[in-house]
């Protein structure tokens, strides 16, 4: 991909306060199937709270009374939650 090449190849510093997805925005006609990657990378919201729930519906899972699951059938369980 030329695009790709293109843009591996700028040396872009952005400054503290700028929004790497504004850059996207106003670069996507030159970089377009790139921009689409890295708008939904850079999209992806950074917090520990689903890891968090997720811990704690496992330790509801697996509790003293319910320890025999398959490591395959928890993967299962916690698929659905």
């Amino acid at each position: 991909m030329k695009q790709l090449e293109e843009y591996k190849n700028l040396k872009i510093k952005f400054p503290y306060d700028q929004d790497p997805l504004n850059w996207w925005k106003e670069n996507e006609s030159k970089y377009s199937p790139v921009s689409l990657l890295a708008k939904n990378y850079l999209s992806i919201v950074a917090t520990s709270v689903p890891c968090e729930r997720l811990f704690s519906e496992a330790g509801t899972i697996i509790s003293k009374k319910i320890n025999r699951l398959s490591p395959e059938r928890l993967n299962q369980l916690l698929f659905l939650i």
